[in-house]
């Protein structure tokens, strides 16, 4: 009896070791499992993180498009910039640069219609040199070019009363020079429509009202579709009108169905780079029906890595007599290689008296 017991208890004894040893081993594998999936995980954010910082990646995180790869994809990230955006922007001089960039980072503070952009000593080495002045006044005037022409949304500025006003200091005969962007004279920059700040943030919610009924319009549609969407929306609900106050930026043929031709040209640019479509405002002459030469604005916008042009104040012409305009004539001018936009446009480049001639894109000599 008492061997039996001995027995039943050493039996006792290795099974318990045995599950101990089992659950011992259980607890290390998913213990070393736990500890692989932890490390995949960290390295998972490492690849991330220096993806998003290396330009050469090619699983970024935040999208940084070339200029000459973006207008043919309709499924691109919303946290990037439209290339076209800073299409002019390219063309100008370091010290341009620097200008535009000051107007780009404080841009919402051109609502207040007072704010000074201030560079301080930025440009003292500049002046200092021969020319100085003048070098910094022309990079002012391109600067400001390119940033009415990258950007059309700022349609409550008077471009006419921003001014560059470059003060100095002397101390023991050495003269310290200090720049600053402001409004002319004793008054602001804004347009006499939008006379208060109040008033700005009032229209710029109507216009981001207006878009998101466009843009809703477009929804799943290819990127071919939404241009062709877009071009037909404006000749169909827009009438064409010189003396429109507004008709000169996107608030007068969005809110108000008037515009001229750079009415037209600044709202397509503005309607097709919401929706990822790259789209640049273009100046020139133009011969019209009557033979006559007359200073015009149309678009060129980037489809499938071939820029097309397109004169949407054409294609919405004032008939005589009450004539209905048909679908042919609607679309004379939509996607337009150079061979048949030559016959009747002719490109200028010099965006204002005292500016530098800019370079518009290459478009395709043949039609879409």
């Amino acid at each position: 009896m008492e061997k039996s017991k001995k027995i039943i208890i050493i039996v006792i004894i290795v099974s318990a070791v045995i599950l101990a040893a089992i659950l011992t081993e259980i607890f290390l594998l998913r213990a070393r499992e736990s500890k692989e999936v932890s490390n995949n995980d960290l390295q998972n954010t490492g690849s991330n993180v220096e993806n998003t910082e290396d330009p050469n990646s090619q699983n970024q995180n935040t999208y940084v498009p070339n200029f000459n790869d973006v207008g043919g994809n309709s499924d691109l990230p919303t946290n990037f910039e439209i290339a076209s955006t800073s299409y002019y922007y390219n063309q100008l001089n370091n010290v341009g640069k620097t200008i535009y960039d000051k107007f780009k980072n404080d841009k919402d503070k051109f609502k207040t219609g007072t704010y000074v952009f201030d560079f301080g000593s930025e440009f003292n080495t500049l002046l200092h040199t021969d020319n100085g002045t003048e070098e910094l006044n022309k990079a002012f005037q391109d600067a400001w070019d390119a940033f009415n022409y990258d950007h059309a949304d700022l349609f409550y500025v008077d471009t006419s009363k921003v001014t560059l006003i470059t003060q100095y200091t002397s101390i023991g005969g050495i003269n310290t020079y200090n720049v600053t962007v402001e409004p002319r004279g004793e008054g602001n920059y804004l347009k006499a429509e939008f006379p208060t700040q109040a008033d700005v943030e009032k229209a710029q919610r109507q216009v981001k009202y207006m878009m998101n009924q466009v843009i809703e319009q477009t929804q799943g549609d290819s990127v071919y579709q939404k241009v062709v969407k877009v071009h037909e929306w404006l000749v169909r609900h827009i009438q064409y009108d010189k003396e429109s106050k507004n008709g000169s930026n996107i608030y007068g043929p969005l809110l108000e169905q008037k515009a001229n031709c750079e009415g037209y040209s600044k709202l397509f640019k503005y309607v097709l780079e919401q929706i990822n479509v790259s789209c640049v405002l273009v100046s020139g002459t133009a011969t019209n029906s009557e033979g006559k030469q007359e200073n015009h604005a149309w678009n060129y916008l980037q489809l499938n890595s071939q820029w097309y042009a397109v004169d949407v104040t054409w294609d919405d012409p004032i008939l005589l007599n009450g004539a209905e305009l048909t679908e042919e004539r609607r679309n004379k001018y939509f996607l337009k290689g150079s061979t048949t936009l030559s016959q009747d446009h002719k490109e200028g480049g010099v965006f204002s008296e005292k500016g530098s001639t800019f370079k518009f894109p290459t478009i395709s000599t043949q039609d879409y």
